[in-house]
């Protein structure tokens, strides 16, 4: 044992050993000073370099911000000596950096190609992690799998579970996530369990464990948290969490808490500025919400700009805005990617119906119907010809949108109550058909909805007619 001690210590690469143990400890400054004060040591110029690598490897523990100093120990290294280029952890490390800086998919593929999972563990971790930078998430999970057979550093072992959990969430796997975000958490302390937590609630949520997600966010120490990311996305959960258990004042003060963060990543923000809009819908507070929305499209990058014009058009209709809903429809439909254009259509035949343009709303209404949005067109049609006075024909166009819908849904209760309003002008001929459409858009509409003492009243009305219908045969 004495012997096997001695020869450890001998080792030129003996400073590793503490370094992996004050990592493990989460003690990072601790860990950068031994490798530091390790690569200066006179020895043989490989084992310098090698410690360079290494303090590279410690840099790209965090990420994007560990580019300026990961990259210059790489130099450094190589500047050591030149064949350090050959080792598969320098392979690793260089092409993590690069997929950092926003290299593409195909050359991080071809840069790591060469480099053994299972002969060199560490290189194989941050040959996945580059792989996760750039979207590579399956063969990211390929790598992060196998390295499951393999003894990393236990700095790296958690990380491996997270990395895995990562991959797995952006692949839509959300229960095998939630499996390597609950072995992250087991395998971590302080600051990085909490984080963990995080990351496991957002899979929870994913799969609708609503509870389950409250109930693991409520162990997060905010304390440990501070005022950062993780404090901002554990709000951003809370606030979502509220509004699917219909809570949207809980919901809208605790995202408030999350988005007064300063310096937080574009992508939280937008996220948070996003559900505030969505909260500040629901509550009915519509110009609030087109304030919500326009700060989510500045924040935006990509797809999510169109995204949030989407949901800001919608806020300035029930705002009462139109002609500015109709310029934002307008530009979203110069996207011709966005998944949802034929919503756009629907939502601007509503605009230009509600402004009164009742012609351009038509055309642009069986335009959207000729793209798949039955419902939604079929009901704005029925809006035209109710108010036209064609009330056969609106009954006809609303029993479209009511087939078109699933029943109970917020477009099958509309146009349910639209049927209703319909047959109780048509007169006491369309009774049976009143008190039908009244009695099933009731059972689902709220007692505080202006709709529900409409609808009580049509089905009095129905009811009355009925009975007067009865007696004239009788």
């Amino acid at each position: 044992m004495v012997a096997l001690r001695m020869l450890f210590r001998r080792s030129p690469l003996a400073e590793l050993g503490p370094t992996h143990k004050a990592l493990a400890q989460g003690e990072y400054e601790a860990a950068f000073a031994l490798l530091e004060t390790a690569a200066k040591r006179p020895r043989n110029l490989t084992f310098q370099a090698t410690y360079r690598l290494h303090l590279a490897a410690l840099y790209a523990l965090y990420e994007e911000e560990g580019i300026e100093g990961g990259a210059l120990e790489l130099r450094t290294a190589v500047g050591i000596d030149q064949t350090i280029v050959h080792e598969p952890l320098y392979q690793a490390l260089y092409w993590e950096f690069a997929a950092y800086r926003g290299e593409s998919l195909g050359e991080v593929k071809l840069g790591i190609r060469e480099i053994s999972v299972l002969e060199d563990p560490i290189a194989g971790y941050h040959a996945a992690c580059a792989l996760l930078a750039v979207d590579g998430n399956k063969s990211a999970a390929v790598i992060l799998d196998l390295l499951g057979a393999t003894t990393l550093p236990r700095h790296l072992d958690w990380r491996r579970w997270s990395r895995l959990g990562q991959a797995q969430q952006k692949l839509g796997k959300f229960e095998q996530a939630i499996h390597c975000f609950e072995q992250a958490v087991t395998l971590t302390e302080g600051y990085e369990r909490e984080s963990e937590r995080i990351n496991l609630a957002s899979c929870q949520f994913e799969t609708a464990n609503h509870q389950g997600a409250l109930t693991t966010l409520k162990d997060v120490n905010d304390e440990v948290l501070g005022d950062n990311e993780e404090f901002a996305v554990k709000r951003y959960l809370l606030g979502r969490i509220h509004l699917e258990n219909n809570n949207p004042n809980q919901a809208l003060e605790v995202l408030l808490e999350g988005y007064m963060i300063r310096g937080l990543a574009r992508e939280t923000a937008f996220s948070i500025a996003y559900a505030i809009g969505q909260v500040l819908m629901t509550l009915g507070r519509f110009k609030e919400a087109v304030k919500a929305f326009a700060e989510a499209v500045e924040l935006s990058e990509g797809d999510n700009r169109t995204i949030a014009l989407h949901e800001q058009a919608h806020a300035l209709t029930e705002s009462k805005c139109y002609a500015e809903a109709q310029l934002v429809y307008e530009d979203i439909l110069s996207d011709p990617s966005y998944a949802r254009r034929v919503e756009v259509f629907a939502g601007l035949a509503e605009v230009l119906f509600r402004s009164g343009d009742y012609e351009a709303a038509e055309t642009i209404s069986r335009r959207a119907l000729d793209n798949g949005a039955t419902a939604a067109a079929c009901f704005c049609l029925g809006n035209i010809s109710f108010e036209c006075f064609r009330y056969e024909d609106a009954a006809t166009w609303y029993e479209k949108a009511a087939s078109a819908s699933k029943k109970g849904s917020p477009d099958w209760v509309g146009a349910q109550q639209m049927l209703a309003d319909v047959f109780a002008q048509i007169g006491s001929k369309a009774a049976p058909r009143l008190l039908q459409h009244a009695e099933a858009a009731i059972e689902y509409t709220d007692p505080s909805n202006e709709w529900h003492l409409t609808l009580s009243r049509y089905i009095e009305l129905a009811q009355s007619q009925l009975r007067r219908n009865y007696q004239k045969v009788n």
